[in-house]
């Protein structure tokens, strides 16, 4: 599911912590110390700049990361697209059953939003619950005293919980009361391979189909005369190298061990935003 990023974001309004998941997923299991991450615009590599750090235990599972304006790459119409514009934190702690992810970001006019998501596992290290609480603290003030301010509105608590079949696939995920979550349903062909998401009560439906070189999503929205479709192409060892959505394409290059070295970002056929990958 990772590699949805694109689609999950345009059309099914995920939370950010999916995102920061994603990357940092990307070197688990590789045992390094530590991961500095550059960014720079367009083709010209000389106005490079450090957008985030991140930090692993022993076992290769990172533990701590930090990100500047990370995920501002230029969009189709040649804008900054706005999913971070502040620098944060992130943290993970984990123990047999449980991992948590804790995420901090400077936001505008004092406020610290802070988001704490639970991962929760069961048998078979099967994902059971998941569970989301979103802070704002008051690092100002004069802010705690304004009148625009609700303070019954500073913490919220998101549930999501996780249904699987007899062959361990997940088949639904299932929203707690007053959740932001999406009430989402999985259907899989005979070789277990997802070829269905379906969303209650918006009728957005996700349907995939697989070769050799990769696989295609088709997303179906409620007028669409035709579905649109992002293509995923990967290596010989399953790996994402090409994910294209509408006019927008990443590439990505792995070193040897496996681990993500570059990220390409293109916007209608030029390169707008790239992202190298250090580890030591």
């Amino acid at each position: 599911m990772g590699g949805l990023f694109f689609v999950y974001i345009y059309c099914m309004k995920y939370t950010l912590s999916a995102l920061f998941i994603l990357f940092s997923a990307i070197v688990f299991g590789q045992k390094y110390h530590s991961c500095k991450i550059y960014q720079y615009r367009g083709a010209d590599s000389a106005n490079k700049q450090l957008v985030g750090t991140q930090l692993f235990n022993k076992k290769g599972k990172i533990i701590h990361e930090e990100y500047r304006r990370y995920l501002n790459y230029l969009d189709t119409s040649g804008d900054i697209s706005g999913l971070i514009k502040s620098d944060g934190s992130c943290d993970y702690e984990y123990d047999d059953t449980v991992l948590q992810v804790s995420i901090g970001i400077d936001t505008t006019a004092g406020f610290l939003d802070t988001l704490s998501t639970y991962f929760y596992y069961g048998d078979y290290r099967r994902l059971d619950r998941k569970i989301c609480i979103k802070h704002f603290k008051y690092v100002d003030s004069s802010i705690f005293f304004s009148a625009a301010v609700d303070l019954r509105k500073s913490i919220h608590m998101d549930t999501l919980n996780y249904l699987y079949d007899r062959l361990g696939n997940m088949i639904e995920e299932i929203p707690g009361v007053e959740s932001a979550y999406l009430h989402v349903f999985h259907k899989y062909d005979n070789a277990n391979r997802l070829v269905k998401d379906s969303v209650a009560g918006n009728n957005v439906v996700f349907t995939y189909s697989y070769s050799r070189s990769g696989y295609k999503v088709f997303v179906f929205k409620p007028g669409d005369l035709e579905p649109k479709v992002a293509v995923y192409t990967c290596d010989d060892n399953g790996r994402i190298v090409e994910s294209q959505w509408a006019h927008e394409l990443i590439k990505r290059i792995y070193s040897k061990d496996g681990s993500l070295v570059r990220d390409m970002f293109y916007a209608k056929g030029e390169l707008t935003t790239t992202y190298i990958f250090v580890y030591k």
